[in-house]
């Protein structure tokens, strides 16, 4: 087994190896920096292109699978007693929301509930005490509240419910320590908001999701949920937000799944499609907050913008995750169609602080960098199949690739950062421009490349690409 290892390159000097030849050349410029060339160089058994790599990650159309879960899932309640029929397709489907004999009965055009706990005025329900409360049938056009004291917790069993609120969230919980929302084993539920709100007075902006939360919300159960965010937002807690388990279809004007504090994802499936980004969180004022952990789980992402989108920090430990932005790899991205374009961006994976890639499956088609941070990134572990309609893999500051196996199909430039360490696993990057840049500077997004906002010279001299490890294969048009 022969080994590429240990060779560093300063910035200005950049290694470009493509396949089919036997020879390594090395020579000393001068300003006694040592330049590789390996262009014409392969290791017998190595795999060169994504063949390896595919066999590994899931694959299929994201949107395609997204659109199954959602009609699933999608009913118009026209039936008496709770029943509701769903088209798919040519073939339709009865689907039957039963209304329990106990609980919150949700009726049609009302709901009743007799414990005292809760109140009911027509088709709005408030959950007033603390407790658990299983709720199930259809509400036309209604509303469920949750206002209990800030000490207090309230888990909501969806029990199979069909709840349309054609002015505000369906689900409004407005004031609670922590809720809970538990998707009972087999039963499918659905949430559907309108495409304006109400708000009792000027300058109310809350809820703006439809499934909101003031605090923090978990989700969990054996259950599916299906939420029509046509406002603006699909899921939102302004806390922290957490999936256990489950089937979460989130179909979205403007963002996904958005936790203010945190987004952590144990377990469950995920599949979010949004205008805007897909899985968000947004704390800008506390150095702890803002940041995403994924343990687990299957997340199947189609997103305008950004598809995941830490404000500090994002941790992957596990999980398997099929992802498209913006129109994918195929077209330049250009720009959010939603909200101020030069803020936005549409990475596959991003943070500001700090990206860390420690298990999971990947197969990302970005129109924009697939895994970016404004910071650092680091990956140690997991399988990676990424094309991108910009940059590979892309760190502000460092990037490290200690572990894992990685496969750039398609990028402008591969792997880019101003201090660039390779120290094990297994490397294959095809570029347009150059398949490893050491250079510095921020790197919004793909807008006016080639070039972006780095251009020449503008890494500095201070960037260093360090390789002692691993497995590289570089296919570049550039360096």
């Amino acid at each position: 087994m022969k080994r590429l290892f240990a060779f560093t390159l300063a910035v200005g000097i950049a290694a470009a190896m493509c396949s089919c030849g036997d020879s390594i050349n090395t020579e000393t410029t001068p300003n006694g920096e040592t330049s590789i060339s390996a262009s014409e160089y392969t290791i017998e058994g190595f795999e060169t292109d994504a063949s390896e790599t595919e066999k590994d990650v899931p694959t299929g159309n994201v949107d395609d699978i997204i659109n199954d879960f959602i009609n699933e899932t999608v009913h118009t309640s026209d039936a008496d007693d709770g029943e509701s029929s769903s088209t798919q397709g040519d073939e339709t489907t009865q689907m039957y929301y039963p209304v329990k004999e106990d609980g919150i009965r949700l009726l049609g055009d009302h709901a009743e509930c007799n414990d005292d706990g809760v109140s009911v005025n027509g088709s709005i329900v408030t959950v007033e005490k603390g407790g658990e409360y299983h709720i199930s049938g259809v509400l036309d056009d209604g509303q469920i509240i949750v206002n209990v004291s800030k000490s207090e917790k309230v888990t909501l069993v969806l029990n199979g419910v069909s709840i349309t609120c054609s002015t505000s969230a369906p689900i409004y919980i407005m004031s609670c320590d922590d809720i809970t929302l538990t998707l009972a084993e087999n039963t499918y539920n659905r949430l559907k908001d309108g495409e304006q709100y109400e708000y009792a007075a000027e300058g109310e902006n809350e809820p703006n999701a439809t499934l909101f939360s003031d605090d923090d919300m978990t989700l969990n159960g054996e259950g599916s949920l299906v939420v029509q965010a046509n406002y603006n937002n699909g899921i939102t807690s302004k806390n922290d937000l957490k999936i256990e388990s489950g089937t979460v279809t989130v179909s979205s004007k403007h963002d996904g799944i958005r936790g203010k504090d945190s987004v952590c994802i144990n377990g469950g499936t995920v599949n979010v499609q949004s205008g805007g980004d897909a899985i968000k969180s947004t704390n800008t004022e506390e150095a702890d907050k803002g940041h995403i952990i994924i343990n687990g789980g299957v997340l199947n992402i189609s997103a305008s913008e950004d598809g995941i989108q830490a404000q500090t920090y994002l941790t992957v430990n596990d999980g398997q995750f099929l992802i498209k932005t913006a129109d994918g790899s195929g077209k330049s991205w250009s720009g959010s169609a939603y909200g101020n374009a030069s803020q936005a961006s549409a990475k596959a994976l991003k943070a500001e602080t700090a990206v860390s890639i420690c298990g999971g499956t990947f197969n990302i088609d970005s129109g924009d960098d697939a895994i970016h941070s404004n910071k650092d990134l680091t990956v140690s572990g997991g399988v990676i199949m990424a094309s991108s309609g910009d940059d590979g893999i892309h760190a502000d500051e460092s990037l490290t690739i200690s572990g894992g196996k990685i496969t750039v199909t398609k990028s402008y430039e591969g792997l880019e950062g101003i201090n660039i360490t390779i120290k094990g696993g297994t490397t294959r990057v095809t570029a347009s421009d150059d398949g490893i840049n050491g250079a510095g500077g921020n790197d919004g997004s793909s807008m006016g490349r080639p070039g972006g906002e780095w251009g020449p010279g503008a890494a500095g001299g201070n960037a260093v690409v360090s390789i002692s490890d691993g497995y590289l294969y570089i296919n570049a048009g550039g360096d």
